[in-house]
């Protein structure tokens, strides 16, 4: 998966451009240029070679995958980081990370630095600490997810 990411990360600047207007990249993809104004892309930030976590195979993330993922990447993570250790897609990602914000369960964590600026995610302060809390809710969250994925997919189908 890893060298499949290395090696297909430069895509075209027409597909880019598409990507950047509907905002999949932000977090990903830092864009440079030379003097004749030609785009260069590259990742924000490097890919971690470490092989990925053991994960469920449903098409969500579930409590006990988001808890496997924080410990594996030190309790902080990027759109990157799970990308590429599940495979998911950008949009259904940030879908699932808009449902953990909403239910305050992750927040968001913005890095500052010298032009840049970085976004992550960390575990809410209860269930950082105790994760045995976060699993008590595990049947109920899961069944939230798989239905708002559900939902999102009849609005494809229509």
């Amino acid at each position: 998966m890893v060298l499949s990411v290395q090696n297909n990360y430069q895509t075209s600047h027409h597909s880019i451009k598409n990507n950047q207007r509907r905002g999949l990249n932000q977090k990903i993809l830092k864009h440079h240029y030379d003097s004749y104004f030609k785009y260069y892309y590259s990742l924000k930030n490097p890919i971690d070679t470490r092989p990925a976590p053991a994960l469920s195979d449903k098409p969500f993330l579930t409590v006990e995958d988001i808890l496997t993922l924080f410990k594996h990447h030190n309790h902080q993570l990027t759109i990157q980081d799970v990308c590429i250790d599940t495979g998911l897609p950008i949009p259904v990602i940030k879908r699932e990370f808009k449902y953990f914000i909403k239910e305050k369960i992750v927040k968001l964590l913005y890095t500052n630095g010298i032009g840049t600026q970085s976004i992550s995610y960390i575990l809410n302060e209860p269930y950082r600490n105790n994760p045995d809390a976060f699993l008590e809710k595990e049947e109920q969250i899961n069944f939230q997810l798989e239905e708002i994925l559900e939902s999102e997919m009849k609005k494809y189908k229509q």
